[in-house]
């Protein structure tokens, strides 16, 4: 994608800048975050038969789901200030 700041983006590329975000987004959730999450779901939740997970297991795990959602955070600031650069490149159009 472009180093340009979002500001200095055309409309189109705004629009294009979105939609991979947008992609990358879901492809964080479905092969990072969530699996990671179900991980910890799972140790927290053991099927019968399973023992219990220790302490720093289920830390390290918690602290694996956080960083994950830290980043997805992240990630979704950048979308949020691109959807705010669309809407003000739109509302400029729409006030010439």
């Amino acid at each position: 994608m472009s180093d340009r700041s979002l500001d200095q983006m055309p409309l189109r590329e705004l629009f294009v800048h979105a939609e991979h975000q947008a992609r990358d987004l879901a492809e964080h959730l479905d092969l990072s975050f969530l699996p990671k999450l179900q991980s910890l779901d799972d140790l927290l939740h053991p099927k019968a038969g399973v023992n219990e997970a220790r302490d720093i297991t289920v830390r390290n795990r918690a602290g694996e789901v956080l960083e994950s959602d830290k980043f997805t955070q992240q990630m979704l600031q950048k979308i949020h200030d691109g959807l705010n650069a669309i809407g003000e490149a739109l509302q400029r159009r729409v006030e010439q």
